[in-house]
């Protein structure tokens, strides 16, 4: 029941439901059908964090540390601006070569996401990025690091009530992550100047 142990659980579990709670609202929601195709769309959102996913580990011992402490704002920028990189390359594969990476991954029976793969990307990008931010918010004690529980009060009911088809889930998704990252970059500004820096 320490303050740090309790702002762990809820900051994880605020991600968690940003990375989940739509599976759910579709299998709810939608047809078996279409259901599994809007769960091959997440995944690929979710390949992104799959492959920074060690990176993003990483950070919050290197956030955690306090040898390089001068060094923590830098790196948070770098690791952003990678995968701001990482998500303009995942865009240009899943938007331009869509039918092949869906052959390659799922079959063809799924090419009815290729309209939409380019979006995954971007909620991936998305998704990686307030999980990176949070992380260093979690590694510095801040009670920052609650904003995706917070967003997550907004986001199931959005999901409950409006996430009744694919294009709907895909954009309150989308929307959420937005306004997180958005948030969670102003806080960092505040955070970073209140802190003398």
């Amino acid at each position: 029941f320490q303050k740090q142990v309790i702002v762990t659980f809820f900051s994880i579990l605020g991600l968690t439901l940003l990375g989940n709670a739509d599976i759910v609202t579709a299998k709810k929601f939608l047809s078996s059908e279409q259901a599994g195709i809007y769960g091959s769309w997440s995944l690929f959102a979710k390949i992104i964090l799959y492959l920074i996913g060690p990176m993003i580990t990483a950070s919050y011992i290197f956030f955690s540390s306090l040898k390089n402490k001068q060094n923590h704002e830098l790196v948070l920028k770098i690791s952003l601006g990678a995968l701001a990189l990482i998500g303009i390359v995942c865009f240009v594969l899943y938007q331009y070569l869509s039918i092949p990476v869906i052959h390659i991954l799922f079959g063809t029976k799924f090419n009815s996401i290729a309209p939409v793969l380019g979006l995954a990307s971007i909620f991936g990008s998305l998704y990686a990025s307030t999980t990176l931010i949070n992380n260093y918010f979690l590694s510095k004690k801040s009670l920052f690091s609650l904003m995706p529980i917070i967003a997550g009060l907004a986001y199931i009911p959005s999901l409950y009530f409006f996430g009744n088809t694919i294009t709907s889930l895909i954009a309150i998704n989308i929307a959420t992550c937005s306004v997180l990252l958005l948030l969670q970059i102003g806080s960092l500004v505040k955070y970073n100047s209140g802190n003398g820096k």
